[in-house]
């Protein structure tokens, strides 16, 4: 039931781009990807959130898992039309706890971000349309959690930071539209993978899970003539 829930959450942003990518410009006799460069913003959905609340005597906590949600920013160069390199860097919030106890306030704010490299691969068994192109990508680099706590007391504040590094890698798969030279947008399913951190921050030391995101970009620079494979009439 989770994914259906989180697939009706994403109707309204299809609903959006749909409408721009549905039919490419009739003027736009043919297209190649060869050479050109994009610059997208994705936003998506992890897999699990959860709130959790606890009253004892004299003491109340509170902890708030806010992994749903997903963004980052992404430049891709196209090697070939059917291959481009990726970067992407983005990153989500994965917790937010707070504890009052004994006349004192602890909080801790958790996030987790990423900075990625890697290909996306475009085959020929799964183009669509012209202007409709399936997709695998894989992509490695470091992921980098990070740890805020501020703590007030009767007679002092103080406040600290917890930072840790693991490498990972994230795979997907899904379709991309080009409604025309210059706009792309699509839909994802992916999976994060990482090795655990060396120490717990917001109640876990792994954060791997599955994603689903959607993008819009744009498309810089020429495209060549007619008569490459992937080229062809958008009638």
């Amino acid at each position: 039931m989770f994914w259906k829930a989180r697939i009706q959450s994403l109707i309204p942003a299809l609903l959006i781009v749909s409408p721009l990518v549905a039919q490419p410009s009739s003027s736009d006799n043919s297209y190649s990807l060869k050479g050109r460069h994009g610059l997208s913003v994705n936003v998506g959905l992890l897999n699990w959130s959860a709130v959790e609340a606890g009253v004892g005597v004299g003491s109340v906590e509170t902890n708030v898992r806010l992994n749903g949600f997903l963004g980052s920013v992404a430049y891709d160069f196209w090697i070939e039309d059917y291959l481009s390199l990726t970067v992407s860097a983005g990153g989500t919030g994965v917790g937010v706890s707070a504890d009052v106890s004994a006349g004192t306030v602890r909080s801790e704010t958790d996030a987790v971000g990423f900075v990625l490299v890697g290909l996306t691969y475009y085959p020929a068994a799964v183009v669509f349309r012209p202007n409709v192109l399936g997709f695998v990508s894989a992509a490695v680099g470091p992921y980098r959690e990070s740890a805020t706590n501020t703590s007030v007391g009767p007679l002092s504040v103080s406040a600290g930071s917890i930072n840790e590094t693991a490498i990972g890698a994230r795979v997907a798969m899904g379709v991309d539209w080009i409604a025309k030279r210059w706009l792309m947008a699509g839909v994802s399913l992916g999976y994060h993978v990482m090795a655990d951190f060396d120490r717990s921050i917001g109640g876990s030391d792994n954060y791997s899970g599955p994603e689903m995101s959607v993008s819009l970009g744009v498309l810089l620079g020429r495209s060549r003539p007619a008569g490459d494979p992937m080229a062809g009439s958008q009638d």
